[in-house]
């Protein structure tokens, strides 16, 4: 029965949550989350994560639309002039609901060697009943690729059932009106740059957890088979380059509803490296040499396409978007 499911699952999610409340009062030092997962050089140290109430109160409990509180307790080993604090959510099944960081909100922060305590409020959090992982990191604010800690899973919190007509996972808050006429559809919002809350891998499969590492430029991916994801006239990604590494691949094809070839080049780190044309609507791999660079980089890698596609400018489709090229995979080797 889905009743005795859900309470199965909240009274685990609920579990996990004490679990990290015994761990801000120092009660259980010795506890291993072996979800958590956890990176940086250490010139800061994140010692302590903690949801809280209005009060300072460690919860595990949260209303559907309250609050919720984060207290983040640091330790600097040297004095920072400018840091940037990142939060990301994700539902306990690991799917990734939100993420953002101080410095793409305009704040960042000159930490002072010592110890110190920055609080950040989520307000008026949209979930509605499930168990949430946070994770945090802290990094210079010119460079999130080269973090002073990051910690994935550190807390976690309940969002506990209420009397409200609304279901699902979200709530909002919907206007309802009648119109006459069409409906315009407004202009593409480009993505703000990812931050990552999983190490940055070296292949990127699309539709395989791969959104934390996009950056802007992607539409929603797409079921052909296989999963792709269509790039506007410019695309970014993250991946992480080892020593090894000579080559970028990346599986691609044009529009299948435009004759032309669709011509663009690629860039690693603001370098151009390559340039392409894709004559078939048929997937092919490119392969572009790289730069000699020292391993454990996480790179920024573009795909620049010189001229992109409106498909219902040719009558066979009413899609609207601004298509570049079909992008299936990329990796380094």
């Amino acid at each position: 029965p889905s009743d005795s499911v859900i309470n199965a699952y909240l009274s685990e999610a609920r579990q996990r949550g004490d679990l990290q409340v015994a761990l801000s009062s120092r009660s259980l030092p010795n506890i291993k989350d072996t979800r958590q997962e956890r990176w940086g050089s250490g010139d800061v140290v994140i010692d302590a994560v903690t949801v809280t109430d209005a009060a300072g109160t460690p919860v595990i409990d949260v209303a559907p639309g309250a609050d919720v509180n984060v207290q983040i307790a640091y330790t600097a080993h040297e004095s920072i002039p400018a840091a940037s604090i990142g939060i990301g959510v994700h539902r306990a099944d690991g799917v990734y609901v939100a993420g953002s960081h101080s410095a793409a909100e305009g704040r960042t922060f000159a930490l002072d060697k010592g110890e110190g305590q920055i609080l950040c409020v989520l307000p008026k959090i949209p979930m509605r009943t499930g168990g949430f992982d946070l994770s945090v990191g802290i990094w210079p604010a010119a460079d999130w690729r080269q973090p002073f800690d990051m910690w994935k899973g550190v807390a976690r919190f309940v969002v506990v059932p209420d009397e409200s007509s609304q279901t699902g996972m979200m709530t909002f808050n919907p206007s309802w009106r009648a119109v006459e006429g069409g409906a315009v559809a407004g202009a593409d919002i480009p993505k703000p740059a990812a931050v990552p809350w999983n190490p940055v891998p070296d292949h990127i499969v699309m539709g395989d957890r791969e959104e934390e590492f996009l950056a802007e430029g992607w539409h929603p991916v797409e079921n052909w088979p296989p999963l792709v994801r269509w790039t506007q006239d410019r695309a970014s990604l993250y991946l992480r380059r080892d020593s090894a590494a000579q080559l970028l691949g990346i599986a691609m094809c044009r529009p299948h509803h435009s004759g032309d070839p669709v011509t663009g080049r690629i860039l690693v780190e603001d370098v151009n490296i390559g340039d392409f044309s894709i004559a078939t609507p048929d997937f092919e791999r490119y392969l572009f040499p790289l730069q000699p660079a020292e391993g454990g980089q996480i790179v920024r890698i573009e795909i620049i396409v010189d001229e992109t596609v409106l498909s219902k400018e040719s009558g066979r489709s009413r899609d609207g978007r601004h298509l570049g090229v079909a992008v299936r995979e990329v990796w380094l080797e």
